[in-house]
């Protein structure tokens, strides 16, 4: 593909997060490999900043933004641009981004991260629980929840900018990059009064990556230890974590170690179930830099992400196979379609304590077994998760987005 002038399209959370990682990583993959790249980017933090008007304006600009619009518009007759790449438009941008590129006649590839697209809260996860809600009973469901943040408000925001957007027909005319297969089958469950609103053809799949961390350790000299660096959340299934480890360590002359390095608003609930529960083998670190996770991953047997919803795309996952360690996760989701069970690692029924702690009670570092996982998580790597494999994936879904335009 010749080098081509790409605008990326960026709306910040406050909390920084994943898709702003994303987003910086295949700008600077873009521009290393020598296409000229320019970014648009805002951030929530500019809502706090709002006047009392511009905040009773929130709900039309979080729909069409005419400021996006002029400005976008601008920078694509400026530099030239020949296609657009979005990856977030929630609240500042707002999906009149597409407009501005349509109108001069560019392409728009979007991302999707999560599944923003079907429900408001992105997650398809209500008190705990996988919900379909607004799949089955419409976009009413997520405002009567207050899924949003917990704000009726803001979440009735958010659902009059999809409901308008679908019936408008915007998410027609863009091209989709869908993180797994799984992500696929769930967008293409969008619809308008019960007809699918995007076909096949529009939906790429094209995993994250991560950079290489180098040789994997040895699986015959790992730490005898199992790793969670997933955010301590309810949702992770850190619970159903630790009640596995109670039941490991009650039953075992443990031998094993379980460490978590990571924080999140149950950090406290957790410290204290440890307590209360005498668990003695368990090793809370914090939250430690990225690279003294990958160091920690390196040498753990394997690592545990018992997730109680769908997933966007663990990251964690990616660097674990890069590291050549195993995944212990739930079969449920992004974690069950990217974990093979007796081949990368290990699956149970998400919330099923009892399954996990019998993997722990079973795990033996010195089978063939477990040695073959472990070197299967790295060809995983090597075959779907490096910089160069990812590179050659996103251009040619660019390619083929550009070429539809041309055909259009």
């Amino acid at each position: 593909m010749e080098k081509k002038r790409i605008l990326i399209v960026h709306n910040a959370y406050k909390i920084p997060g994943g898709e702003d990682a994303v987003a910086a990583n295949e700008l600077k993959l873009l521009r290393d490999a020598g296409h000229e790249v320019y970014l648009y980017q805002k951030n929530n933090e500019e809502l706090d900043s709002y006047s009392l008007f511009q905040k009773l304006l929130l709900p039309l600009r979080s729909v069409y933004s005419r400021k996006t619009y002029r400005e976008v518009r601008a920078l694509i007759k400026e530099h030239h641009i020949d296609l657009v790449h979005v990856h977030n438009t929630l609240f500042v941008i707002s999906p009149s981004v597409y407009d501005a590129a349509r109108s001069l006649g560019v392409p728009v590839v979007q991302t999707i991260h999560n599944y923003r697209l079907l429900c408001p809260n992105a997650l398809l996860l209500r008190d705990g629980r996988i919900c379909q809600d607004c799949l089955s009973h419409g976009l009413r469901q997520s405002v009567k929840h207050a899924c949003y943040r917990g704000s009726k408000l803001q979440t009735l925001i958010v659902s009059l900018m999809l409901a308008y957007h679908r019936r408008r027909g915007t998410y027609r005319h863009l091209s989709y990059i869908c993180l797994t297969e799984f992500n696929k089958e769930m967008l293409l469950r969008l619809s308008l009064h019960g007809k699918p609103l995007l076909s096949p053809a529009q939906i790429h799949v094209k995993p994250n990556f991560t950079a290489d961390p180098g040789v994997p350790v040895p699986y015959t000299k790992r730490q005898p230890y199992f790793l969670f660096a997933s955010r301590m959340d309810a949702s992770k299934g850190i619970f159903v974590l630790l009640r596995a480890w109670e039941f490991y360590e009650q039953h075992s002359d443990c031998s094993k170690e379980l460490v978590l390095c990571s924080a999140g608003p149950e950090e406290n609930t957790v410290r204290e179930y440890i307590r209360t529960h005498a668990l003695s083998h368990v090793t809370m670190l914090g939250q430690l830099s990225h690279d003294e996770v990958l160091s920690k991953m390196r040498c753990a047997l394997a690592v545990c992400l018992p997730t109680q919803w769908y997933e966007g795309f663990p990251v964690v996952i990616a660097e674990s196979f890069a590291c050549g360690t195993p995944v212990i996760g739930s079969n449920i989701g992004n974690v069950g379609a990217l974990v093979t069970h007796g081949e990368t690692g290990l699956t149970h029924a998400p919330g099923d304590a009892d399954a996990l702690a019998d993997f722990f009670l079973h795990w033996d570092p010195s089978s063939e077994a477990v040695q073959i996982m472990s070197a299967n998580a790295r060809k995983t790597y090597e075959n779907a998760y490096t910089p160069e494999k990812n590179l050659k994936l996103l251009l040619k879904i660019y390619q083929d987005a550009l070429q539809k335009k041309e055909e259009s």
